[in-house]
């Protein structure tokens, strides 16, 4: 079974498609479709679209210049949503933005 953040960037349909083949040669009569469903429809976020934050809004409010790093860190607050460490909400996000920038200098 895939964990959360593996579901979150895998995808549900790759997770369902991977079920199938499971099944298939394995012969087992039980099917984790509507389990699946059920995780990834419950995750946090289902996208990095869903963040309440963009790598615009990042940019400006840590007036930092854009670069590479901005994916890198908006993946990094994904985790942290998907894994229930903090909340998607735009404040929590920035503050923890902030602090990931500071200490390890991601840039």
């Amino acid at each position: 079974m895939p964990t959360d953040v593996e579901l979150f960037y895998e995808g549900l349909v790759n997770h369902l498609t991977a079920e199938n083949v499971h099944r298939a040669m394995t012969a087992q009569g039980r099917s984790r479709h509507k389990e699946l469903v059920k995780r990834f429809n419950q995750l946090p976020i289902q996208s990095l679209r869903d963040l309440a934050i963009t790598p615009t809004q990042m940019i400006k409010e840590l007036h930092v210049k854009p670069g590479p790093w901005i994916q890198r860190l908006l993946h990094t607050l994904a985790v942290f949503v998907i894994n229930k460490e903090i909340v998607n909400d735009k404040k929590l996000l920035l503050h923890k933005a902030r602090e990931l920038y500071d200490e390890t200098s991601i840039t």
